[in-house]
């Protein structure tokens, strides 16, 4: 079990890395999970009901109080409220605009990317390309340890309580490595 290949030496951190550090200067009072909410409300062309809920993951990830910062945002006045909505004004929208690319960065929970970290290197999702790498180098090994895994399997039946065990494992670990060479060539 020692030889099954460890995410982080792959990626160089675990899939629990934090989504943020704020350690990224955004230039304004606000962090960038903070600004997060505000390209959320920029995300819709007739803005958002003033009754729309804010969703919870702002809360659970991001550790932000949107009601809170909504409020932050329509005092610094980059949302105002027109027609029962929430729509951002010029300046909101400026705000947003240069931010937008945290949408993308957000959604992708494929990684585990730190917004404040990998923020400046997205490049328009270019940033991808180099976890996709290290995505294939990953499943490369785990194919790799599943294959000896399956030797062992077969060099070692006492391993197993019945031979239909044995042979379901074998299976099964034949199974995994299927599914790991469509995912590389996905």
């Amino acid at each position: 079990m020692d030889l099954r290949p460890k995410f982080r030496d792959y990626y160089g951190r675990d899939m629990d890395y934090p989504k943020y550090n704020d350690k990224y200067n955004t230039g304004t009072e606000f962090k960038l999970r903070q600004l997060l909410l505000l390209v959320w409300f920029s995300r819709t062309k007739k803005g958002r009901l003033v009754t729309t809920s804010i969703p919870q993951y702002f809360y659970y990830d991001y550790n932000i109080n949107g009601n809170k910062l909504l409020q932050h945002f329509i005092a610094r006045g980059w949302i105002i409220e027109d027609d029962e909505r929430y729509i951002l004004s010029d300046e909101g929208k400026k705000v947003a605009k240069q931010y937008a690319a945290l949408w993308e960065l957000h959604r992708n929970n494929q990684f585990p990317f730190c917004l404040d970290e990998d923020y400046p290197n997205w490049n328009d999702g270019k940033l991808l390309k180099k976890y996709y790498e290290k995505e294939i180098q990953y499943f490369k090994a785990f194919i790799e340890y599943d294959k000896k895994l399956i030797n062992f399997y077969k060099e070692t039946p006492s391993y197993f309580t019945s031979k239909e065990e044995q042979q379901h494992e074998i299976q099964a670990e034949k199974a995994d490595i299927e599914r790991l060479k469509h995912q590389i060539n996905k």
